[in-house]
C-alpha cells in the first residue's frame, strides 16, 4: 500500500523554529497514527531545504509542504512543484480557491513527479469563507475528484462541509484532511466522525509539554472512531 491511501491518520504541523523540531521529532517513529509532518510557511523561513534534511534525521515519515497554500498563477505553482519535488517532499497542498486551471497544473505536475496532491476545498478560521460562495467548497472537490487528487482539505470548525464534501468524493480514492483541531475550537473526534480521514494537529501538538503523548491520545481516538464508522 502506497504511503498517501493509509487511513486514518495524524498530520502534525511543524510551524516552530528549526531549533525546537529535535524537541518534536525525538521518537516520532514509535507514533504509528501519524500519517504525514506538515511544513508550514514558518519553518519554510528557515531554509526548505535545510529543513528537510532535519527532519531526516529523525524521521523517513512522508513530508507534506504547505507552502502558503500556494496559491499562484499556473506557470508558478509548476516551478514551484518541480523544485520541491527535488528536496525529497512527498506531497503538497494547494488553495483551492485559485481556481480549475491553477488546480490543474498542479494536480497535473504532482503526478508528473511522484507528489501526493490535496486542494484546500475550504479553511478553518473564521472569515475564511465571507467573499467565497457557498458551493466553492464543493465545485473545489468535484474537481480533485475528477482529476484524481490524492485528497482535499476541509475543517474540523466546519463539519458541515466535511459531510457535503465526503459526499462529492465518496466512491473514489480520495481522503480528506482536516485542520482547525484544538485552539481554533474544531474536535478531532467530530471532523472524523463527519468523514475526515486525516486530523491535522498543530498548536495543542507542538505548545505541548508532552507533545508525544498528545499524538498517542489523539491517534487513538480518531482510529477508534474511523473504525467504528467502517465496521
Amino acid at each position: 500500500m502506497v504511503w498517501y491511501s493509509v487511513k486514518p491518520g495524524l498530520i502534525p504541523s511543524l510551524d516552530v523554529s528549526l531549533d525546537k523540531l529535535s524537541i518534536l521529532l525525538s521518537d516520532i517513529d514509535d507514533i504509528k497514527a501519524v500519517y504525514a509532518l506538515k511544513i508550514g510557511a514558518l519553518l519554510e523561513l528557515d531554509g526548505l531545504k535545510k529543513v528537510i534534511s532535519k527532519i531526516r534525521d529523525y524521521t523517513q515519515i512522508p513530508i507534506i509542504i504547505d507552502h502558503q497554500k500556494l496559491a499562484d498563477i499556473p506557470s508558478i505553482i509548476k516551478k514551484v512543484v518541480e523544485k520541491i519535488a527535488a528536496y525529497d517532499a512527498n506531497g503538497m497542498i494547494l488553495l483551492g480557491y485559485v481556481g480549475p486551471v491553477s488546480i490543474t497544473t498542479f494536480i497535473e505536475t504532482c503526478k508528473d513527479h511522484g507528489l501526493a496532491s490535496y486542494i484546500v476545498a475550504e479553511m478553518s478560521h473564521k472569515g475564511a469563507s465571507e467573499y467565497i460562495k457557498e458551493d466553492t467548497p464543493l465545485k473545489i472537490a468535484k474537481l480533485a475528484k475528477d482529476l484524481n487528487a490524492t485528497g482535499i482539505v476541509c475543517p474540523a470548525t466546519k463539519t458541515e462541509s466535511i459531510q457535503k464534501c465526503a459526499a462529492i468524493i465518496k466512491g473514489s480514492s480520495l481522503g480528506i484532511m482536516s485542520p482547525g483541531h484544538g485552539p481554533q475550537g474544531g474536535g478531532a473526534d467530530s471532523a472524523v466522525m463527519a468523514g475526515a480521514d486525516w486530523i491535522v494537529v498543530g498548536r495543542s501538538f507542538y505548545n505541548s509539554p508532552s507533545p508525544k503523548q498528545i499524538l498517542i491520545n489523539l491517534g487513538n481516538v480518531i482510529i477508534n472512531k474511523w473504525n467504528d464508522i467502517q465496521s
